[in-house]
């Protein structure tokens, strides 16, 4: 069959799109640019670091095609032209083949900074969820406290006279069972708040 689908969400929040079943795409792609763009203004450029680190993204890349084409058979724009970009890349390091020499201080470096750039993503990442999981439960909040028909109907609901028969060998009567007033409360003991009560 052709593949002709198209969806970024749905590439994006599968578990295909998993390195490993540990990183996602998403995630390593925003953690290499902001550490490349992180690396450059802070340690400078060094060619041997940026085609190591370009040739490591091609199985990346070939990873990202794969499973779009063949396994999710969905394709994501925006992942496909991050694949592209990644491939752009490695074409002009191509030509720094002559200078290559590897510098240990600014391997330790550029790790060091991509780690932190790493761990601060997934930090600001959990507080974005969770701050947006909050501002859905407000809304969904305010959705139910503003709705003026189901006010209305708790508002002016009729109360249900409930009579029940607890002849029970488990009910429990406190003081005269045939008072004008009586109590009913029904509890549960693994609960902690009947169990209080």
């Amino acid at each position: 069959s052709t593949i002709i689908n198209s969806s970024c969400s749905e590439v994006v929040s599968s578990s295909a799109s998993k390195f490993f079943g540990l990183v996602s795409l998403s995630d390593a792609s925003i953690t290499f640019f902001l550490s490349v763009l992180l690396i450059l203004g802070t340690i400078g450029y060094d060619p041997t670091f940026f085609i190591v680190l370009a040739g490591l993204s091609i199985p990346v890349v070939l990873y990202s095609i794969y499973s779009q084409a063949f396994t999710l058979k969905v394709w994501c724009p925006l992942c496909l032209g991050i694949a592209a970009i990644l491939l752009l890349q490695l074409a002009p390091l191509l030509f720094d083949l002559n200078n290559l020499a590897f510098d240990t201080t600014y391997v330790i470096k550029g790790l060091l900074i991509t780690s932190i750039t790493y761990a601060l993503w997934m930090f600001s990442k959990a507080l974005i969820k969770k701050q947006t999981e909050l501002e859905e439960t407000k809304t969904d909040f305010y959705r139910f406290k503003r709705d003026e028909e189901l006010f209305s109907s708790l508002l002016f609901k009729e109360y249900v006279t409930l009579e029940p028969e607890l002849n029970s060998p488990y009910a429990l009567v406190f003081g005269n069972p045939e008072a004008a007033l009586t109590i009913t409360s029904v509890t549960n003991p693994t609960c902690g708040f009947c169990s209080d009560a």
